[in-house]
């Protein structure tokens, strides 16, 4: 934000404040997701009620999963053309090919980082459910 008066073009001003939003937005939403999974006392309420406590915050922690790699896939389109210029590089986003290239390399880095991270939240996800449902 310290760069932002030295963009000429009035469209890459839009990108980067989308792009400092959404940088700021993901990690909060997942926190306060996870905050939400935190919250919940074991030794305070009653098993079942303990688990339909968990089964709704894991259904909001999935949202914000799903929504977070929507938003990934706006800023991985979003922050090129700021960081572009801000770099004098910015004839690279005119070409065709470039976009060619980096937007399916985009997002196929996107997905499957993003399925080995849903991989490894299922499994804790299901573990902990296994272990409430123990409790039972």
């Amino acid at each position: 934000m310290s760069r932002f008066g030295d963009f000429e073009l009035w469209y890459n001003q839009i990108f980067a404040l989308v792009a400092v939003f959404l940088m700021i937005a993901l990690p909060v939403a997942s926190l306060s997701a996870v905050k939400g999974m935190r919250n919940i006392r074991i030794d305070a309420e009653a098993p079942a009620k303990l688990l339909e406590k968990f089964s709704k915050s894991k259904v909001q922690f999935w949202k914000v999963q799903r929504y977070g790699i929507i938003c990934g896939v706006i800023l991985l389109i979003c922050i090129l053309p700021p960081l572009t210029e801000l770099n004098g590089s910015e004839e690279i986003v005119y070409k065709p090919w470039f976009w060619g290239i980096y937007i399916p390399g985009g997002l196929v880095f996107l997905v499957l980082f993003s399925r080995w991270v849903l991989k490894k939240y299922r499994r804790v996800m299901d573990s902990s459910e296994v272990m409430l449902k123990e409790l039972e």
